[in-house]
Protein backbone atom coordinates (compact mmCIF):
# COMPACT_ATOMS: atom_id res chain seq x y z
CA UNK A 1 0.00 0.00 0.00
CA UNK A 2 2.21 2.53 0.83
CA UNK A 3 4.52 1.71 -2.50
CA UNK A 4 1.66 2.09 -3.79
CA UNK A 5 1.10 5.93 -2.73
CA UNK A 6 3.98 6.43 -5.73
CA UNK A 7 3.52 7.38 -9.09
CA UNK A 8 5.68 3.98 -9.98
CA UNK A 9 3.29 1.92 -8.10
CA UNK A 10 0.32 3.39 -8.58
CA UNK A 11 -1.57 0.82 -10.38
CA UNK A 12 0.13 -1.97 -7.91
CA UNK A 13 -1.82 0.41 -5.25
CA UNK A 14 -5.07 -0.37 -7.03
CA UNK A 15 -4.97 -3.88 -6.90
CA UNK A 16 -3.18 -3.55 -3.35
CA UNK A 17 -6.67 -2.20 -2.40
CA UNK A 18 -8.70 -5.00 -4.09
CA UNK A 19 -7.00 -7.58 -2.14
CA UNK A 20 -5.76 -6.05 1.18
CA UNK A 21 -8.45 -7.01 3.99
CA UNK A 22 -8.35 -3.39 5.25
CA UNK A 23 -11.06 -2.27 7.50
CA UNK A 24 -13.67 -0.13 5.30
CA UNK A 25 -12.35 3.19 7.04
CA UNK A 26 -9.30 2.59 5.87
CA UNK A 27 -10.46 1.94 2.44
CA UNK A 28 -11.83 5.17 2.36
CA UNK A 29 -9.23 6.57 3.28
CA UNK A 30 -6.75 5.17 0.90
CA UNK A 31 -9.45 5.55 -1.97
CA UNK A 32 -9.74 8.89 -1.28
CA UNK A 33 -5.90 9.82 -0.99
CA UNK A 34 -5.50 7.84 -4.72
CA UNK A 35 -8.40 9.91 -5.99
CA UNK A 36 -6.98 13.26 -4.63
CA UNK A 37 -3.66 12.34 -6.36
CA UNK A 38 -5.37 12.29 -9.51
CA UNK A 39 -7.93 14.94 -9.64
CA UNK A 40 -5.60 17.55 -8.04
CA UNK A 41 -2.45 16.42 -10.46
CA UNK A 42 -2.22 20.11 -12.63
CA UNK A 43 -2.75 19.30 -16.59
CA UNK A 44 -0.75 17.75 -18.57
CA UNK A 45 1.03 15.73 -15.69
CA UNK A 46 -0.98 12.72 -15.61
CA UNK A 47 1.46 9.30 -15.69
CA UNK A 48 0.42 6.22 -17.30
CA UNK A 49 -0.05 4.71 -14.44
CA UNK A 50 -2.62 7.17 -13.39
CA UNK A 51 -4.66 6.83 -16.64
CA UNK A 52 -4.34 3.33 -15.79
CA UNK A 53 -5.68 3.66 -12.46
CA UNK A 54 -8.16 6.13 -13.04
CA UNK A 55 -10.66 3.75 -14.85
CA UNK A 56 -10.33 1.55 -12.14
CA UNK A 57 -11.17 3.69 -8.69
CA UNK A 58 -14.33 5.02 -10.57
CA UNK A 59 -15.53 1.38 -10.90
CA UNK A 60 -14.66 0.75 -6.92
CA UNK A 61 -16.28 4.78 -6.18
CA UNK A 62 -19.36 3.38 -8.44
CA UNK A 63 -20.11 0.37 -6.34
CA UNK A 64 -20.15 2.83 -3.62
CA UNK A 65 -17.95 0.48 -1.71
CA UNK A 66 -17.46 1.80 2.47
CA UNK A 67 -19.78 2.81 4.96
CA UNK A 68 -19.90 5.78 7.20
CA UNK A 69 -18.80 6.20 10.16
CA UNK A 70 -20.79 3.77 12.65
CA UNK A 71 -21.97 1.41 10.32
CA UNK A 72 -21.03 -2.79 10.86
CA UNK A 73 -19.62 -3.32 7.28
CA UNK A 74 -19.98 -2.36 3.59
CA UNK A 75 -20.42 -4.30 0.42
CA UNK A 76 -21.33 -3.98 -3.45
CA UNK A 77 -25.10 -2.81 -3.07
CA UNK A 78 -27.80 -5.65 -3.79
CA UNK A 79 -29.27 -4.54 -6.70
CA UNK A 80 -31.74 -6.10 -9.76
CA UNK A 81 -29.67 -5.19 -12.58
CA UNK A 82 -25.62 -5.18 -12.83
CA UNK A 83 -24.38 -2.51 -10.45
CA UNK A 84 -21.47 -1.48 -12.37
CA UNK A 85 -20.37 -1.68 -16.38
CA UNK A 86 -18.88 -4.90 -17.28
CA UNK A 87 -14.94 -5.06 -17.14
CA UNK A 88 -13.11 -8.16 -16.93
CA UNK A 89 -10.76 -6.15 -14.68
CA UNK A 90 -13.76 -4.86 -12.65
CA UNK A 91 -12.19 -4.53 -8.75
CA UNK A 92 -14.49 -5.93 -6.05
CA UNK A 93 -13.20 -6.28 -2.67
CA UNK A 94 -13.99 -10.05 -1.38
CA UNK A 95 -15.18 -9.57 2.12
CA UNK A 96 -18.15 -7.72 1.04
CA UNK A 97 -21.28 -8.86 2.73
CA UNK A 98 -24.44 -6.66 2.97
CA UNK A 99 -25.47 -3.39 1.45
CA UNK A 100 -24.55 0.20 2.24
CA UNK A 101 -27.68 2.25 3.16
CA UNK A 102 -29.06 3.85 1.20
CA UNK A 103 -29.38 7.71 0.87
CA UNK A 104 -26.95 8.26 3.07
CA UNK A 105 -24.43 11.01 2.35
CA UNK A 106 -21.22 8.33 1.24
CA UNK A 107 -23.52 7.55 -1.66
CA UNK A 108 -23.37 11.31 -2.53
CA UNK A 109 -19.86 11.27 -1.92
CA UNK A 110 -19.03 8.39 -3.93
CA UNK A 111 -20.90 9.83 -7.24
CA UNK A 112 -18.92 12.80 -6.90
CA UNK A 113 -15.62 11.47 -6.72
CA UNK A 114 -16.57 9.58 -10.07
CA UNK A 115 -17.73 12.94 -11.54
CA UNK A 116 -14.33 14.22 -10.06
CA UNK A 117 -12.26 11.31 -11.90
CA UNK A 118 -14.34 11.73 -15.10
CA UNK A 119 -13.65 15.18 -15.04
CA UNK A 120 -9.83 14.99 -14.79
CA UNK A 121 -9.92 12.94 -17.68
CA UNK A 122 -11.73 14.90 -19.79
CA UNK A 123 -9.38 17.87 -19.22
CA UNK A 124 -6.05 16.16 -19.12
CA UNK A 125 -7.73 14.85 -23.20
CA UNK A 126 -8.97 18.53 -24.33
CA UNK A 127 -7.20 21.32 -22.00
CA UNK A 128 -4.03 19.46 -22.28
CA UNK A 129 -4.58 18.16 -25.44
CA UNK A 130 -3.13 14.50 -24.74
CA UNK A 131 -4.44 11.47 -27.35
CA UNK A 132 -3.17 9.20 -25.39
CA UNK A 133 -6.17 9.79 -22.87
CA UNK A 134 -9.00 7.48 -23.44
CA UNK A 135 -12.11 9.03 -22.35
CA UNK A 136 -14.54 5.98 -23.28
CA UNK A 137 -18.16 4.85 -22.86
CA UNK A 138 -16.68 2.08 -19.82
CA UNK A 139 -16.04 5.53 -18.15
CA UNK A 140 -18.99 7.19 -18.72
CA UNK A 141 -20.91 3.87 -17.30
CA UNK A 142 -19.11 4.40 -14.26
CA UNK A 143 -20.65 7.74 -13.22
CA UNK A 144 -24.05 6.63 -14.22
CA UNK A 145 -23.36 3.62 -11.83
CA UNK A 146 -21.87 6.17 -9.29
CA UNK A 147 -25.30 7.78 -9.19
CA UNK A 148 -27.31 5.08 -9.69
CA UNK A 149 -26.22 3.68 -6.22
CA UNK A 150 -25.96 7.27 -4.45
CA UNK A 151 -29.02 6.25 -2.91
CA UNK A 152 -30.25 9.90 -3.19
CA UNK A 153 -33.26 9.19 -5.31
CA UNK A 154 -34.97 11.19 -8.32
CA UNK A 155 -32.21 13.51 -7.74
CA UNK A 156 -29.48 10.95 -8.33
CA UNK A 157 -31.81 9.47 -11.15
CA UNK A 158 -32.41 12.98 -13.18
CA UNK A 159 -28.51 13.43 -12.95
CA UNK A 160 -27.87 10.01 -14.98
CA UNK A 161 -30.07 10.62 -17.80
CA UNK A 162 -28.69 14.19 -17.76
CA UNK A 163 -25.23 12.32 -18.35
CA UNK A 164 -26.98 10.16 -20.92
CA UNK A 165 -28.27 12.65 -22.66
CA UNK A 166 -24.65 14.63 -22.78
CA UNK A 167 -23.27 11.22 -23.89
CA UNK A 168 -25.64 10.69 -26.67
CA UNK A 169 -24.81 13.92 -27.76
CA UNK A 170 -21.19 13.97 -27.27
CA UNK A 171 -21.55 10.85 -30.44
CA UNK A 172 -23.63 12.77 -32.59
CA UNK A 173 -21.51 15.55 -33.06
CA UNK A 174 -18.51 12.99 -33.91
CA UNK A 175 -17.08 10.92 -30.26
CA UNK A 176 -17.73 7.52 -31.22
CA UNK A 177 -15.47 7.07 -28.00
CA UNK A 178 -18.82 8.06 -26.04
CA UNK A 179 -21.86 6.09 -27.63
CA UNK A 180 -24.15 5.01 -25.17
CA UNK A 181 -24.35 1.17 -24.75
CA UNK A 182 -26.77 -1.19 -23.27
CA UNK A 183 -25.11 -1.01 -20.03
CA UNK A 184 -25.16 3.24 -19.91
CA UNK A 185 -29.15 2.62 -20.48
CA UNK A 186 -29.43 0.04 -17.94
CA UNK A 187 -27.58 1.96 -15.26
CA UNK A 188 -30.19 4.65 -16.31
CA UNK A 189 -33.13 2.80 -15.35
CA UNK A 190 -31.80 1.42 -12.52
CA UNK A 191 -31.22 4.57 -11.20
CA UNK A 192 -34.66 5.22 -11.66
CA UNK A 193 -35.62 2.17 -9.65
CA UNK A 194 -33.71 2.87 -6.87
CA UNK A 195 -35.38 6.00 -6.37
CA UNK A 196 -38.64 4.49 -6.52
CA UNK A 197 -37.50 2.00 -3.87
CA UNK A 198 -35.97 5.16 -1.97
CA UNK A 199 -39.70 6.50 -2.45
CA UNK A 200 -41.41 3.53 -0.55
CA UNK A 201 -38.91 3.58 2.20
CA UNK A 202 -39.91 6.46 3.15
CA UNK A 203 -43.51 5.92 3.14
CA UNK A 204 -47.20 6.87 1.23
CA UNK A 205 -46.07 10.62 1.41
CA UNK A 206 -43.53 10.21 -1.58
CA UNK A 207 -45.94 8.05 -3.57
CA UNK A 208 -45.44 11.26 -6.38
CA UNK A 209 -41.94 9.92 -6.76
CA UNK A 210 -42.82 6.37 -7.69
CA UNK A 211 -45.69 7.57 -10.25
CA UNK A 212 -42.78 9.99 -11.63
CA UNK A 213 -40.11 6.98 -11.61
CA UNK A 214 -42.25 4.53 -13.79
CA UNK A 215 -43.06 7.40 -16.44
CA UNK A 216 -38.99 8.57 -16.40
CA UNK A 217 -37.99 4.72 -16.71
CA UNK A 218 -41.03 4.34 -19.53
CA UNK A 219 -39.22 7.28 -21.21
CA UNK A 220 -35.84 6.10 -21.05
CA UNK A 221 -37.02 2.59 -22.61
CA UNK A 222 -38.91 4.86 -25.82
CA UNK A 223 -35.57 6.87 -26.18
CA UNK A 224 -33.76 3.03 -26.37
CA UNK A 225 -36.58 2.08 -28.89
CA UNK A 226 -35.80 5.29 -31.05
CA UNK A 227 -32.07 4.64 -31.10
CA UNK A 228 -31.73 1.46 -31.77
CA UNK A 229 -34.23 -0.89 -30.48
CA UNK A 230 -32.91 -3.75 -31.90
CA UNK A 231 -29.50 -3.54 -29.98
CA UNK A 232 -30.54 -1.65 -27.20
CA UNK A 233 -33.66 -3.18 -25.79
CA UNK A 234 -33.74 -6.44 -24.54
CA UNK A 235 -36.21 -8.68 -21.59
CA UNK A 236 -34.39 -7.15 -18.86
CA UNK A 237 -35.06 -3.74 -19.31
CA UNK A 238 -38.82 -3.99 -20.36
CA UNK A 239 -39.09 -5.93 -16.57
CA UNK A 240 -37.63 -3.00 -14.83
CA UNK A 241 -40.08 -0.49 -16.13
CA UNK A 242 -42.93 -3.28 -15.67
CA UNK A 243 -41.93 -3.53 -11.92
CA UNK A 244 -41.82 -0.15 -11.57
CA UNK A 245 -45.62 0.25 -12.62
CA UNK A 246 -46.89 -2.79 -10.81
CA UNK A 247 -45.33 -1.25 -7.96
CA UNK A 248 -46.55 2.44 -8.68
CA UNK A 249 -49.71 2.13 -6.57
CA UNK A 250 -51.62 4.09 -9.23
CA UNK A 251 -54.85 3.35 -10.66
CA UNK A 252 -54.01 2.72 -14.68
CA UNK A 253 -51.03 0.49 -13.39
CA UNK A 254 -52.27 -2.58 -14.68
CA UNK A 255 -52.99 -1.07 -17.89
CA UNK A 256 -50.16 0.63 -18.50
CA UNK A 257 -48.43 -2.22 -17.53
CA UNK A 258 -50.50 -4.61 -20.35
CA UNK A 259 -49.76 -2.06 -22.79
CA UNK A 260 -45.65 -2.07 -22.20
CA UNK A 261 -45.79 -6.10 -22.29
CA UNK A 262 -47.79 -5.55 -25.06
CA UNK A 263 -44.90 -3.72 -27.03
CA UNK A 264 -42.35 -6.25 -25.62
CA UNK A 265 -44.15 -8.52 -27.76
CA UNK A 266 -44.27 -6.74 -30.48
CA UNK A 267 -40.70 -5.66 -30.15
CA UNK A 268 -39.69 -9.80 -30.49
CA UNK A 269 -42.47 -10.87 -33.08
CA UNK A 270 -40.52 -8.29 -35.55
CA UNK A 271 -37.14 -9.74 -35.05
CA UNK A 272 -35.75 -8.49 -31.48
CA UNK A 273 -35.07 -12.14 -30.08
CA UNK A 274 -34.03 -10.37 -26.93
CA UNK A 275 -37.15 -9.23 -26.04
CA UNK A 276 -38.63 -12.71 -25.30
CA UNK A 277 -41.70 -12.37 -23.12
CA UNK A 278 -41.24 -14.93 -20.09
CA UNK A 279 -42.80 -15.66 -17.17
CA UNK A 280 -40.99 -13.10 -15.01
CA UNK A 281 -42.69 -10.15 -17.50
CA UNK A 282 -46.30 -11.94 -16.71
CA UNK A 283 -45.36 -11.68 -13.42
CA UNK A 284 -45.13 -8.24 -12.94
CA UNK A 285 -48.60 -7.61 -14.95
CA UNK A 286 -50.27 -10.16 -12.68
CA UNK A 287 -48.93 -8.30 -9.62
CA UNK A 288 -50.05 -5.26 -10.81
CA UNK A 289 -53.72 -6.69 -11.33
CA UNK A 290 -53.20 -8.00 -8.24
CA UNK A 291 -52.43 -4.74 -6.04
CA UNK A 292 -55.18 -3.09 -7.48
CA UNK A 293 -58.09 -2.56 -5.55
CA UNK A 294 -60.92 -0.46 -4.49
CA UNK A 295 -58.18 1.74 -2.51
CA UNK A 296 -57.34 2.98 -5.85
CA UNK A 297 -60.21 5.26 -5.72
CA UNK A 298 -59.34 6.91 -2.61
CA UNK A 299 -56.43 8.08 -4.74
CA UNK A 300 -56.40 12.17 -4.27
CA UNK A 301 -55.92 13.20 -7.74
CA UNK A 302 -59.50 11.03 -8.35
CA UNK A 303 -61.42 13.22 -5.52
CA UNK A 304 -64.36 15.38 -6.55
CA UNK A 305 -64.51 13.40 -9.81
CA UNK A 306 -67.16 11.14 -9.63
CA UNK A 307 -66.61 9.71 -13.78
CA UNK A 308 -62.84 8.84 -13.03
CA UNK A 309 -63.91 7.23 -9.86
CA UNK A 310 -66.46 4.73 -11.24
CA UNK A 311 -63.79 4.54 -13.89
CA UNK A 312 -61.51 2.76 -11.23
CA UNK A 313 -64.64 0.98 -9.44
CA UNK A 314 -65.23 -0.62 -12.76
CA UNK A 315 -61.28 -1.42 -13.31
CA UNK A 316 -60.79 -3.05 -9.63
CA UNK A 317 -64.07 -4.79 -10.40
CA UNK A 318 -62.06 -6.44 -13.38
CA UNK A 319 -58.81 -7.12 -11.74
CA UNK A 320 -59.10 -10.70 -10.67
CA UNK A 321 -60.72 -12.16 -14.19
CA UNK A 322 -58.31 -10.21 -15.94
CA UNK A 323 -55.22 -11.80 -14.03
CA UNK A 324 -56.71 -14.90 -14.74
CA UNK A 325 -57.27 -13.95 -18.08
CA UNK A 326 -53.47 -13.44 -18.48
CA UNK A 327 -52.70 -16.42 -15.99
CA UNK A 328 -54.48 -18.74 -18.73
CA UNK A 329 -52.98 -16.98 -21.80
CA UNK A 330 -48.89 -17.86 -19.71
CA UNK A 331 -50.70 -21.67 -19.87
CA UNK A 332 -51.49 -21.49 -23.22
CA UNK A 333 -48.42 -20.00 -24.69
CA UNK A 334 -46.03 -22.56 -22.35
CA UNK A 335 -48.54 -25.39 -23.41
CA UNK A 336 -48.45 -25.25 -26.51
CA UNK A 337 -44.26 -24.61 -26.88
CA UNK A 338 -44.75 -21.02 -28.93
CA UNK A 339 -43.56 -19.62 -25.70
CA UNK A 340 -41.65 -21.74 -23.20
CA UNK A 341 -40.54 -19.32 -21.04
CA UNK A 342 -44.14 -18.10 -19.73
CA UNK A 343 -44.87 -21.27 -17.94
CA UNK A 344 -46.62 -20.14 -15.19
CA UNK A 345 -44.79 -20.24 -11.72
CA UNK A 346 -45.81 -20.17 -7.75
CA UNK A 347 -45.86 -16.48 -7.82
CA UNK A 348 -47.59 -16.33 -11.09
CA UNK A 349 -50.59 -18.51 -9.60
CA UNK A 350 -50.16 -16.70 -6.37
CA UNK A 351 -51.06 -13.68 -7.84
CA UNK A 352 -54.31 -15.01 -8.89
CA UNK A 353 -55.30 -16.31 -6.05
CA UNK A 354 -54.72 -13.40 -3.86
CA UNK A 355 -56.71 -11.28 -7.04
CA UNK A 356 -59.73 -13.08 -6.05
CA UNK A 357 -59.55 -13.16 -2.39
CA UNK A 358 -59.23 -9.56 -2.39
CA UNK A 359 -62.70 -9.14 -4.39
CA UNK A 360 -64.74 -10.65 -1.67
CA UNK A 361 -67.82 -12.44 -1.95
CA UNK A 362 -68.51 -16.33 -2.47
CA UNK A 363 -67.08 -16.36 -5.96
CA UNK A 364 -63.57 -14.64 -5.70
CA UNK A 365 -63.09 -17.04 -2.86
CA UNK A 366 -64.56 -20.19 -4.93
CA UNK A 367 -62.39 -18.97 -7.98
CA UNK A 368 -58.94 -18.54 -5.65
CA UNK A 369 -59.69 -22.36 -4.96
CA UNK A 370 -59.94 -23.39 -8.02
CA UNK A 371 -56.90 -21.74 -9.30
CA UNK A 372 -55.42 -22.96 -6.50
CA UNK A 373 -56.14 -26.48 -7.31
CA UNK A 374 -54.86 -25.83 -11.20
CA UNK A 375 -51.45 -25.17 -9.38
CA UNK A 376 -51.55 -28.31 -7.40
CA UNK A 377 -52.81 -30.27 -10.67
CA UNK A 378 -49.76 -29.13 -12.70
CA UNK A 379 -47.25 -29.84 -9.95
CA UNK A 380 -47.67 -33.09 -9.53
CA UNK A 381 -48.16 -33.59 -13.07
CA UNK A 382 -44.68 -32.05 -13.86
CA UNK A 383 -43.81 -34.29 -10.71
CA UNK A 384 -45.38 -37.87 -12.45
CA UNK A 385 -43.32 -36.69 -15.22
CA UNK A 386 -40.09 -35.96 -13.51
CA UNK A 387 -40.53 -39.93 -11.96
CA UNK A 388 -41.06 -41.22 -15.89
CA UNK A 389 -37.58 -39.25 -16.56
CA UNK A 390 -36.01 -40.92 -14.11
CA UNK A 391 -36.79 -44.38 -14.54
CA UNK A 392 -36.22 -43.80 -18.23
CA UNK A 393 -32.97 -42.48 -17.61
CA UNK A 394 -33.26 -39.50 -19.62
CA UNK A 395 -31.53 -36.89 -17.55
CA UNK A 396 -31.71 -34.12 -19.71
CA UNK A 397 -35.99 -34.26 -19.97
CA UNK A 398 -35.09 -34.86 -15.97
CA UNK A 399 -33.08 -31.63 -15.27
CA UNK A 400 -35.88 -29.39 -17.08
CA UNK A 401 -38.52 -31.06 -15.68
CA UNK A 402 -37.46 -30.71 -12.06
CA UNK A 403 -37.28 -27.10 -12.95
CA UNK A 404 -40.39 -26.90 -13.82
CA UNK A 405 -41.54 -28.86 -10.73
CA UNK A 406 -39.70 -26.36 -8.24
CA UNK A 407 -41.19 -23.69 -9.84
CA UNK A 408 -44.57 -24.80 -9.26
CA UNK A 409 -44.45 -26.40 -6.08
CA UNK A 410 -47.18 -24.75 -3.68
CA UNK A 411 -45.69 -22.63 -0.60
CA UNK A 412 -47.24 -21.64 2.49
CA UNK A 413 -48.46 -18.61 1.28
CA UNK A 414 -50.62 -19.08 -1.41
CA UNK A 415 -52.86 -22.04 0.43
CA UNK A 416 -52.80 -18.81 3.36
CA UNK A 417 -54.50 -16.56 0.83
CA UNK A 418 -56.51 -18.99 -0.49
CA UNK A 419 -57.87 -19.47 3.47
CA UNK A 420 -58.00 -16.11 4.01
CA UNK A 421 -60.14 -15.38 0.83
CA UNK A 422 -63.20 -18.04 2.87
CA UNK A 423 -63.05 -15.57 5.89
CA UNK A 424 -63.12 -12.37 3.69
CA UNK A 425 -66.51 -13.98 1.81
CA UNK A 426 -68.49 -14.18 5.07
CA UNK A 427 -70.50 -17.12 3.82
CA UNK A 428 -72.40 -19.74 5.79
CA UNK A 429 -69.82 -22.56 4.91
CA UNK A 430 -67.16 -20.35 5.45
CA UNK A 431 -65.60 -22.15 8.46
CA UNK A 432 -65.76 -25.70 6.61
CA UNK A 433 -64.19 -24.33 2.86
CA UNK A 434 -61.03 -22.44 5.33
CA UNK A 435 -61.24 -26.18 6.78
CA UNK A 436 -60.37 -27.87 3.68
CA UNK A 437 -58.37 -25.82 2.12
CA UNK A 438 -56.13 -26.67 5.16
CA UNK A 439 -56.81 -30.22 5.17
CA UNK A 440 -55.40 -29.97 1.24
CA UNK A 441 -52.57 -28.18 2.61
CA UNK A 442 -51.72 -31.01 5.50
CA UNK A 443 -51.84 -33.38 2.56
CA UNK A 444 -49.72 -31.76 0.63
CA UNK A 445 -46.85 -31.10 2.84
CA UNK A 446 -47.21 -34.96 4.04
CA UNK A 447 -46.71 -35.88 -0.01
CA UNK A 448 -42.84 -34.11 0.51
CA UNK A 449 -43.70 -30.26 -0.28
CA UNK A 450 -41.59 -29.43 3.09
CA UNK A 451 -42.49 -25.64 2.07
CA UNK A 452 -45.91 -25.85 1.86
CA UNK A 453 -46.79 -26.47 5.77
CA UNK A 454 -48.82 -24.77 8.21
CA UNK A 455 -47.77 -22.37 9.97
CA UNK A 456 -49.31 -20.71 12.94
CA UNK A 457 -51.56 -18.44 10.48
CA UNK A 458 -52.61 -21.50 8.78
CA UNK A 459 -55.06 -22.55 11.72
CA UNK A 460 -55.54 -19.03 12.64
CA UNK A 461 -57.08 -18.33 9.63
CA UNK A 462 -59.53 -21.13 9.84
CA UNK A 463 -60.17 -20.52 13.79
CA UNK A 464 -61.01 -16.53 12.32
CA UNK A 465 -63.89 -18.46 9.42
CA UNK A 466 -65.26 -20.14 12.60
CA UNK A 467 -65.24 -17.44 15.05
CA UNK A 468 -67.33 -15.33 12.59
CA UNK A 469 -70.01 -17.77 11.98
CA UNK A 470 -73.51 -16.81 11.88
CA UNK A 471 -76.72 -18.60 12.79
CA UNK A 472 -78.24 -20.50 15.43
CA UNK A 473 -77.27 -21.96 18.22
CA UNK A 474 -77.83 -25.19 17.29
CA UNK A 475 -75.66 -24.32 13.95
CA UNK A 476 -72.95 -23.05 15.94
CA UNK A 477 -72.04 -26.55 17.27
CA UNK A 478 -70.49 -27.62 13.75
CA UNK A 479 -67.88 -24.46 13.62
CA UNK A 480 -67.08 -24.57 17.23
CA UNK A 481 -65.70 -28.39 16.81
CA UNK A 482 -63.48 -27.28 14.00
CA UNK A 483 -62.65 -24.65 15.88
CA UNK A 484 -61.53 -26.20 18.76
CA UNK A 485 -60.05 -29.55 16.53
CA UNK A 486 -57.63 -26.77 14.56
CA UNK A 487 -56.74 -25.44 17.70
CA UNK A 488 -55.81 -28.77 19.09
CA UNK A 489 -54.24 -29.75 16.05
CA UNK A 490 -52.12 -26.67 16.30
CA UNK A 491 -51.20 -27.00 20.11
CA UNK A 492 -49.72 -30.61 18.74
CA UNK A 493 -47.91 -29.02 15.94
CA UNK A 494 -44.40 -28.81 17.27
CA UNK A 495 -41.48 -27.81 15.12
CA UNK A 496 -41.78 -24.41 16.08
CA UNK A 497 -45.31 -23.63 14.76
CA UNK A 498 -47.45 -22.55 17.91
CA UNK A 499 -50.39 -20.61 18.72
CA UNK A 500 -49.31 -16.88 18.90
CA UNK A 501 -51.09 -13.84 21.13
CA UNK A 502 -53.81 -13.23 17.79
CA UNK A 503 -54.87 -16.96 17.98
CA UNK A 504 -55.73 -17.43 21.46
CA UNK A 505 -57.88 -13.85 20.90
CA UNK A 506 -59.62 -15.36 17.99
CA UNK A 507 -59.95 -18.68 19.90
CA UNK A 508 -61.49 -16.96 22.75
CA UNK A 509 -63.81 -15.08 20.53
CA UNK A 510 -64.77 -18.14 19.08
CA UNK A 511 -66.18 -19.66 22.81
CA UNK A 512 -67.65 -16.60 23.05
CA UNK A 513 -69.59 -16.65 19.75
CA UNK A 514 -70.15 -20.22 19.26
CA UNK A 515 -70.90 -21.86 22.51
CA UNK A 516 -73.95 -20.91 25.06
CA UNK A 517 -73.80 -17.87 26.90
CA UNK A 518 -73.52 -18.88 30.83
CA UNK A 519 -73.02 -22.98 29.84
CA UNK A 520 -69.93 -24.80 31.68
CA UNK A 521 -68.34 -25.58 28.77
CA UNK A 522 -67.80 -22.26 27.94
CA UNK A 523 -66.63 -21.23 30.96
CA UNK A 524 -64.21 -23.94 30.91
CA UNK A 525 -63.16 -23.50 27.71
CA UNK A 526 -62.33 -20.48 28.04
CA UNK A 527 -60.47 -20.67 31.64
CA UNK A 528 -58.25 -23.00 29.47
CA UNK A 529 -57.69 -21.00 26.60
CA UNK A 530 -56.75 -18.16 29.00
CA UNK A 531 -54.75 -19.75 31.61
CA UNK A 532 -52.57 -21.30 28.81
CA UNK A 533 -52.19 -17.90 26.97
CA UNK A 534 -50.98 -16.74 30.46
CA UNK A 535 -48.32 -19.57 30.83
CA UNK A 536 -47.00 -18.66 27.07
CA UNK A 537 -47.05 -15.08 27.66
CA UNK A 538 -49.38 -14.63 25.14
CA UNK A 539 -51.88 -12.06 26.09
CA UNK A 540 -53.13 -9.53 24.22
CA UNK A 541 -55.43 -6.99 23.88
CA UNK A 542 -58.21 -9.32 21.86
CA UNK A 543 -57.61 -12.31 24.30
CA UNK A 544 -58.51 -9.93 27.46
CA UNK A 545 -61.30 -8.15 25.56
CA UNK A 546 -62.98 -11.45 24.66
CA UNK A 547 -62.53 -13.12 28.11
CA UNK A 548 -64.84 -10.04 29.16
CA UNK A 549 -67.54 -11.60 26.57
CA UNK A 550 -66.47 -15.53 27.23
CA UNK A 551 -67.01 -15.39 30.80
CA UNK A 552 -69.51 -14.01 33.73
CA UNK A 553 -68.24 -10.81 35.46
CA UNK A 554 -67.32 -13.14 38.63
CA UNK A 555 -65.53 -15.37 37.01
CA UNK A 556 -63.94 -12.71 34.54
CA UNK A 557 -62.83 -10.97 37.84
CA UNK A 558 -61.24 -14.13 39.36
CA UNK A 559 -59.50 -15.02 36.39
CA UNK A 560 -57.96 -11.83 36.34
CA UNK A 561 -56.92 -11.71 39.75
CA UNK A 562 -54.96 -8.44 40.92
CA UNK A 563 -54.84 -7.38 36.86
CA UNK A 564 -57.11 -5.23 34.59
CA UNK A 565 -57.43 -4.01 30.84
CA UNK A 566 -55.07 -1.36 31.70
CA UNK A 567 -52.72 -3.00 34.02
CA UNK A 568 -51.11 -6.79 32.85
CA UNK A 569 -48.86 -8.65 34.38
CA UNK A 570 -45.29 -8.66 32.36
CA UNK A 571 -45.23 -12.50 32.55
CA UNK A 572 -48.23 -12.28 30.91
CA UNK A 573 -47.14 -10.17 27.61
CA UNK A 574 -43.78 -11.41 27.42
CA UNK A 575 -43.84 -12.27 24.03
CA UNK A 576 -46.78 -10.36 22.91
CA UNK A 577 -45.46 -7.33 20.58
CA UNK A 578 -44.56 -4.14 21.67
CA UNK A 579 -47.11 -2.45 19.88
CA UNK A 580 -49.85 -4.59 21.03
CA UNK A 581 -48.38 -3.92 24.59
CA UNK A 582 -48.68 -0.41 24.37
CA UNK A 583 -52.48 -0.82 23.68
CA UNK A 584 -52.66 -2.87 27.17
CA UNK A 585 -51.93 0.14 29.05
CA UNK A 586 -49.08 -0.44 31.49
CA UNK A 587 -47.90 -3.70 32.45
CA UNK A 588 -46.94 -4.37 35.90
CA UNK A 589 -44.66 -6.82 37.50
CA UNK A 590 -45.28 -11.06 38.37
CA UNK A 591 -44.91 -9.78 41.39
CA UNK A 592 -47.52 -7.13 41.97
CA UNK A 593 -49.82 -8.99 40.13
Amino acid sequence: LVAGSGRAGFGAGVEAYVTSGLPGHKHRSWLKQMTREIVDAPPGELTAHHLAAAPQLMTVWAENPYVPSGASRWSPPQLDLSTSPPSSKRPRHPSSSGPCSPGADHGLECALEVEALLKRLVDERFAAGRDDVNVTTEVYNAVLFGWANSGKGAFAAERAEQILMQMQQMYETGDGDVRPDVQSFRAVLLAWSNAARNAVSHGERRSDEKCQAAQRAERVLEYMAHLDGDSLLDADCFEVVLRLWSNSGLPNAPLRAERLLAVQDTMYLIGNEKCRLRASSFDEVLMAWCRHNYATTNNKSDKGDGKVGRVHDDLAAEAPRRAETILAHMEHLSDNGAVPDTMPNLASYTSVVSAWGRSGGQRGAHRATQILKRLEKRYFEKRSQLNKATEAGDNKLGVRVSKEASDLRPDTTIYNVCIDAWVKSHTKDAYRRARSILNRQIAAHATGIRRCRPDVYSYTLVLHACAAFAGTMKEKRKPFRVAKATYEQLLDAGNGVAPNHVTYGIMMKACARLLPKGSHEREQFAREVFERACGEGRVGKMVVCRLREAVSAEVYKEMMGKASKNRIPSKWTRYVPEAEKRQLGRSVSTKDS
